[in-house]
């Protein structure tokens, strides 16, 4: 693309800003958009917690190390920085952690 198509085809304003992170049943919300939601999950050492996931997503790991299991999948590590894909077929995931960690769930809301 152009440079000058690019520039024309940049928003200049959205929607987006600062947004104070809200906590809720067992995750804090972080953002919480139109054609997306970001959640963090801090799970204490040997813990768990079972991540619904309504459509395809993704959990991104931030802090520590952990193993995201769903029914019918194979085991997959969850170290930091590394993003899981999670097909909008699977419903829940549970996420166990080591030595404890943090990630983020990533997915669009329903109804886009």
């Amino acid at each position: 693309m152009h440079l000058e198509q690019g520039l024309r085809a940049m928003k200049m304003r959205t929607a987006a800003g600062k947004v104070r992170p809200r906590a809720m049943d067992g995750f804090v919300r972080l953002i919480e958009q139109k054609y997306f939601v970001v959640d963090r999950y801090d799970v204490a050492a040997g813990g768990e917690a079972d991540v619904p996931v309504n459509g395809a997503g993704c959990v991104v790991g931030l802090r520590g190390e952990a193993v995201v299991k769903c029914e019918g999948c194979e085991e997959v590590e969850l170290p930091m920085g590394r993003a899981v894909v999670v097909p909008a077929s699977v419903g829940e995931v549970r996420v166990k952690s080591g030595a404890g960690a943090s990630f983020v769930r990533c997915f669009a809301p329903a109804g886009i």
